[in-house]
């Protein structure tokens, strides 16, 4: 990586214990030769940008989860890297530093226009500073396109997981703009909004159904509207607080399929229930099911 001039942030940072964080920070430029005075003006510049004021001279087993994330961004931003490799960089932070960390990531991009390859399973919470999503699995690199597109249609079942979807119904054969689902019967795929133009043959397809998607039919009072596309019965498995005003709703499907579903008050357990389907928040998608 030091020859391909890449910055590199491990997933534990990878600080030296025994040096200061402005030590830490001038590493890699002090081992290239760079002048002393330069070396100073980077260090500012980055403390700057990094919020790093009144810490070069603590120890970094000293410093927050966060705050040591910053000073590892910085050491590897002094290189004036042509690539900045993250790996897990949401991985050891709380909530409150997962925000910061994003909005700091987001800023880098923006004002060093520096390229970044950012590698977690915290996917959904960096969607918000990525240009492109890829997504490996097995050795194979997939592209997903942008981050709206991503979201929208994330084509592989693997990938769908990261992204929200936790409802996965087996297709069980298509005919034109016809579909035989699992739990749902025939659907109209012209109604979906995340068709995607190809899909790998050789691998099963899913209707994959995100909870903000279905909605408990007379329990959905207070939550977003959501376009009722498909209606089916069920019966409700349990219920528990999601977040405030809102619950999700385990239901089975007369078929023994389940489905995650979102209600605005606590659904009991054995209560026929009837959910309403947003097919604009249903994508269609290859993989197997595991």
């Amino acid at each position: 990586m030091e020859e391909r001039n890449i910055g590199y942030v491990p997933q534990n940072y990878g600080l030296f214990p025994n040096m200061s964080v402005r030590a830490n920070i001038e590493f890699g430029i002090k081992v290239r030769g760079v002048p002393r005075q330069e070396r100073e003006r980077r260090v500012r510049e980055l403390v700057r940008l990094l919020g790093l004021e009144g810490l070069l001279d603590r120890r970094s087993q000293e410093l927050s989860a966060g705050q040591q994330q910053r000073v590892a961004l910085a050491r590897a931003l002094a290189i004036r890297p042509k690539l900045l490799l993250l790996d897990e960089p949401l991985s050891n932070l709380d909530p409150k530093s997962v925000r910061q960390s994003i909005s700091y990531l987001r800023g880098l991009v923006d004002e060093l226009s520096i390229g970044s390859l950012v590698v977690s399973h915290e996917i959904s919470s960096l969607l918000e500073v990525a240009d492109a999503v890829f997504f490996m699995e097995s050795g194979k690199l997939y592209s997903l396109g942008s981050a709206e597109e991503a979201l929208r249609n994330p084509r592989y079942l693997s990938a769908a997981r990261y992204l929200g979807f936790e409802t996965f119904l087996k297709v069980l054969r298509i005919d034109g703009n016809e579909a035989i689902v699992e739990g749902l019967g025939s659907v109209d795929l012209s109604l979906l909004g995340n068709r995607p133009a190809r899909l790998d043959s050789s691998l099963a397809l899913y209707l994959a159904l995100r909870p903000m998607g279905v909605v408990v039919e007379d329990a959905g009072v207070g939550l977003d509207a959501v376009r009722c596309h498909l209606s089916v019965e069920g019966t409700a498995q349990g219920s528990y607080m999601w977040i405030e005003g809102m619950w999700r709703v385990r239901v089975r499907l007369p078929d023994g399929a389940e489905v995650l579903a979102v209600a605005s008050r606590r659904v009991k357990a054995r209560e026929a229930v009837t959910l309403c389907i947003d097919t604009n928040k249903v994508a269609l998608v290859a993989g197997e099911r595991f």
